[in-house]
């Protein structure tokens, strides 16, 4: 789905749809998502993207590190690494 988005331009579009709140339907909030299952999963760019997303939507952070969890529960220290150095 997102081949046409190159690995520069995925903090680009997920910092935009970030900034679009509330979340307008279900496609918006699936984009989000599987956007920050990349940064989540370990990117180039997710320490930006994190810090922006914390100034931005907390609420929308948060939530994602609690689905990023529930799909893989060997996850929880990638999630403890990024809150602590958003210190969450």
């Amino acid at each position: 789905m997102f081949s046409c988005v190159n690995l520069t331009e995925q903090n680009i579009v997920i910092y935009r749809f970030s900034l679009l709140q509330p979340l307008r339907n279900s496609l918006h909030e699936d984009l989000i998502a599987r956007f920050l299952i990349v940064f989540l999963s370990g990117h180039a760019n997710s320490l930006l993207v994190m810090t922006k997303l914390w100034q931005i939507a907390p609420d929308l952070l948060l939530t994602s590190f609690i689905e990023f969890y529930n799909k893989d529960a060997t996850s929880i220290s990638r999630t403890l690494d990024i809150a602590q150095e958003l210190k969450v």
